[in-house]
Parts: C-alpha cells; sequence; structure tokens
C-alpha cells in the first residue's frame, strides 16, 4: 500500500501558527495575571485579542508590565500598585506594555490618548509585526503595530466603570457557562490561608489567580473562577468564611 504525501504548496496550506506579519483588529484589551505558561511566578500583563482573518481563532498576546502592578478590581482595563510602597513605581520603557504604546504612537496614534486605559486600543485596525528588542541573550521580540487606521470608528479612551470579563473563556466553565460557588469560595479561604487572614482588596485579581493555580485550576475554568472571584458581589457573600470592606478581605 502506497502513503499518500502530504502536501504544503499554497493551497494546501491551512490556517493556524505563528503570526508575526499580518493585517489585523484588536477586539480586546484588558489586565489580567500572566504566568508566561506555566514557566514563572505571574506577573501583571495587558492581554490583547486581536482578529486576524487568516487565523482560525482570534489571536491572544500578552505584554508583562513586570512587578509591583496589579490590575485594578474596578476597572480591568487598568492597573494600581500592588502595595503603598509601589505608589511611585513607574512603568520600564523596556516592558512591552511600554514597548506596544510607544509603537502604536509612531504607528499613528495620538500620544494624548494613550494614558491609564488599554481600552483605548480596543478596535483598532493596522498592520501587526514582532519587533526585535535588544541584542544577543538579551533580545527579546514584540508584536506591535507598525501601521493603524485612526481615528478610530468610535471614540477612544472612553472606558469607564466596572470591570467587565470580556473573553469567552473567562465567562465559561466546562461548558456550564456556570462557575462553580463551592470551588471559588474554596479558592478564596485557601488565599486567605496563604496570605496570613488578611489581604488588601485591590490586590484580589493576582492572590485569586495564584491560589486557583495553586488549586490545580488551569485554562479556562482559572480564568472564570478568578473573575467570579473578583466581583463585588462575590468578596460581599463571605458570610463565615471571611469579612470583607471597601479596602481589605480577612478570615
Amino acid at each position: 500500500m502506497t502513503t499518500q504525501a502530504v502536501g504544503f504548496g499554497p493551497e494546501d496550506q491551512g490556517g493556524g501558527g505563528l503570526f508575526d506579519d499580518f493585517d489585523g483588529t484588536i477586539t480586546g484589551a484588558r489586565f489580567v495575571p500572566f504566568d508566561y505558561q506555566g514557566t514563572r511566578d505571574p506577573v501583571t500583563a495587558m492581554q490583547l485579542t486581536i482578529d486576524n482573518p487568516d487565523a482560525d481563532e482570534p489571536i491572544v498576546e500578552h505584554y508583562p508590565i513586570g512587578g509591583g502592578f496589579v490590575p485594578n478590581p474596578e476597572n480591568e482595563q487598568e492597573f494600581v500598585p500592588e502595595t503603598p510602597a509601589d505608589a511611585e513605581r513607574r512603568v520600564s520603557k523596556r516592558c512591552k506594555l511600554a514597548i506596544f504604546s510607544n509603537e502604536a504612537i509612531n504607528a499613528g496614534v495620538p500620544a494624548s490618548e494613550i494614558v491609564n486605559n488599554v481600552g483605548v486600543f480596543v478596535g483598532l485596525s493596522g498592520h501587526f509585526l514582532k519587533k526585535a528588542i535588544g541584542k544577543g541573550s538579551n533580545s527579546y521580540e514584540v508584536l506591535v503595530l507598525s501601521t493603524v487606521t485612526w481615528p478610530k470608528g468610535k471614540a477612544a479612551g472612553k472606558a469607564k466603570g466596572k470591570a467587565t470579563t470580556t473573553t469567552k473563556a473567562a465567562r465559561k466553565v466546562d461548558g456550564t457557562g456556570v462557575v462553580d460557588e463551592d470551588k471559588a469560595r474554596e479558592v478564596l479561604v485557601a488565599a486567605l490561608v496563604a496570605n496570613k487572614g488578611t489581604f488588601a482588596r485591590k490586590g484580589i485579581t493576582m492572590i485569586a489567580f495564584k491560589a486557583a493555580k495553586a488549586a490545580g485550576y488551569g485554562g479556562a475554568e482559572r480564568a472564570a473562577l478568578v473573575a467570579h472571584i473578583c466581583t463585588d458581589a462575590f468578596l460581599d457573600s463571605g458570610g463565615d468564611d471571611w469579612a470583607s470592606d471597601e479596602t481589605t478581605i480577612s478570615a
């Protein structure tokens, strides 16, 4: 029996794979904990969802901002200092968020639009490519906009109010669309134990992420649990398990 060889010409090629030079549109932007696919401790990163007509699914890219910052529990498109001691900390110009922002300005986004809310990037269309940063062993690549269509179809930088989970993965658990309340409560209780019984409410996103990861949750289920735990309704429902006020969660 002769095995048919697999074609790899243009007509035989499908979607998928790595995309580092393409036209696309940013459809989502928010700050999330990012652990480099489980290889490092989590840090806060901007997560962009990019629609590429040539890809089977939207592209999700992360832009870490380093330590000392956490996602704002009141607006996922902003980040805040992790502790009072971090209040004067500035974002490094070498972090991927800063590089993406500066390249977006070079591509045509007005610098006045880029302040403290990544909602400004949602709706941007343009050409994306990987840019090499640094040299030798310290080099790395960042997916940036090289050209951009501006103005966008809607006003930029106007995202306000409470955070809302914007990805399907964060709303969906095992196909049910419902977060297991008992699992969420177990994760928060474990987080309190890990933090000696108390932590600042504004740090809930990163703390919940670490606790959910330690409990063995991953992927869409972990994202959904963390998103649910961060809601005011859940944090205020502690009962006998925990107490909460505007600034603190405690056992």
